[in-house]
């Protein structure tokens, strides 16, 4: 289960994202858990803020996948993981110019095929 966020105002080359993210995920290893290669259901639900120069977009996102990855024991606590995944993400939201233009209703509606996953992370084991 994974929880993100980027709530602040950094703007890089007159772009600037916020974001908030809720990411469950169901495993079945193939070895034993926590160890060697896996395959993942994943899920993602968020709200979104993009603005680009003077054009904007804010709305939602609900997408699903499947993932493989693979768990390197490095000793009896840590753990290494790198997993890849790919699904269909479905955008609804504004799509507007001008900081004042907001339409009063939703008038951008999107599947898309996104990446699910693409991460190494270190774990520690219990």
């Amino acid at each position: 289960m994974g929880l993100g966020t980027h709530p602040t105002n950094l703007s890089i080359a007159n772009t600037k994202l916020t974001n908030f993210r809720i990411e469950p995920e169901l495993r079945y290893w193939f070895n034993r858990p926590m160890a060697k290669h896996f395959i993942a259901l994943s899920a993602t639900a968020g709200a979104y803020s993009l603005r680009h120069k003077d054009h904007y977009f804010k709305g939602d996102v609900l997408a699903a996948g499947i993932s493989y990855g693979y768990a390197l024991v490095l000793s009896k606590h840590w753990n290494m993981e790198a997993e890849i995944g790919i699904g269909l993400g479905s955008f609804k939201g504004y799509d507007y110019k001008g900081a004042d233009n907001m339409p009063s209703q939703k008038n951008y509606s999107r599947i898309l095929p996104v990446p699910i996953r693409l991460a190494l992370s270190f774990g520690y084991v219990f």
